[in-house]
């Protein structure tokens, strides 16, 4: 699960990598990891767990999708079905917000062209601490 899975469940559950990239990021140490068949995942390092976590996941395949839920190239039909009416839509996106609160805000966004899924986004960001002036 993206904001929970650390980097070894995900290599359990998937193998090696095609490729990984290095990126430093604001305050933490990020990195970019591609599967081939059309899964890329951004992790970063916990600094109190010292664990790589899945912060973000793109599918562009339907050999991947989130447990109990829809996949590449469902027919959005299914989609609404799923997760309902409550979306904000921008262009051929549909954008969920699972969770939010106070320090995060957990999503997930539809591309669909045709009528039918054609990738989705999981997210789970971390809400910036307002800085004291």
């Amino acid at each position: 699960a993206v904001g929970q899975s650390d980097f070894y469940q995900v290599f359990s559950a998937y193998g090696p990598p095609v490729d990984m990239s290095n990126r430093e990021g604001t305050g933490s140490s990020r990195e970019h990891v591609y599967y081939s068949n059309g899964l890329f995942l951004d992790l970063s390092l916990n600094d109190s767990s010292q664990k790589w976590i899945v912060n973000h996941a793109n599918i562009r395949s339907s050999e991947y999708w989130p447990p109990r839920s829809v996949k590449v190239g469902d027919p959005v039909t299914e989609m609404f079905k799923f997760f309902g009416d409550g979306y904000n839509q921008i262009g051929n996106r549909y954008y969920y917000t699972i969770l939010s609160n106070y320090w995060e805000q957990r999503g997930i966004v539809f591309t669909v062209e045709d009528k039918k899924i054609a990738e989705i986004d999981i997210y789970n960001r971390a809400i910036p601490k307002k800085s004291a002036q």
